[in-house]
C-alpha cells in the first residue's frame, strides 16, 4: 500500500514524541506549524513489549520519562500531518510477529510529493 507522509527523521536521529507537546529530534522540539493539534500520544511508549527486542529503542534505566528511538542506517521515520489519526511509523508493526517496525527502508520510498490537495485552502505546488 502506498502512503504520502512527512519525513520526520533521518538515519541516526533520536526521535521522541511527547503527548500534548510535540516531536523532538535529537532533543530539540520540531517546529510544526502545519499541524492542527499536537500529538495525543507518547512515543515510543515506555517499555513497550512490542519493541523490547529492538536495540533502536532506548529507555532510561530508572524508568522515568525520556524514551526515544534511534533511526537505523538506511531508514527514515515518517509521520502523517493528521498525527493523531495517521497510520504511520509510530503504529507500524511486523505483520507476522506484531513487533514494532517504525523505520521505513529507503528502498521503499517511491518518490516525493509535488502538490498539496488537502486542506482545499492550501491546494497548490509544494515549493520545497
Amino acid at each position: 500500500k502506498d502512503f504520502i507522509k512527512r519525513v520526520i527523521g533521518l538515519p541516526g536521529d533520536r526521535v521522541q514524541v511527547k503527548a500534548g507537546d510535540g516531536v523532538y529530534i535529537n532533543g530539540k522540539r520540531l517546529h510544526e506549524p502545519y499541524l492542527d493539534e499536537p500529538p495525543n500520544y507518547d512515543w515510543p511508549p515506555p517499555h513497550s513489549p512490542v519493541a523490547s527486542g529492538d536495540p533502536h529503542y532506548v529507555w532510561p534505566e530508572n524508568g522515568q520519562d525520556g524514551s526515544y528511538y534511534v533511526i537505523p542506517q538506511g531508514h527514515i521515520l515518517v509521520f502523517g500531518d493528521n498525527r493523531n489519526c495517521s497510520n504511520d511509523s509510530h503504529l507500524w508493526r511486523d505483520p507476522l510477529t506484531g513487533e514494532a517496525r517504525p523505520a521505513l527502508p529507503l528502498e521503499n520510498v517511491l518518490g516525493k510529493s509535488l502538490v498539496t490537495f488537502w486542506p482545499p485552502g492550501r491546494l497548490g505546488r509544494l515549493t520545497r
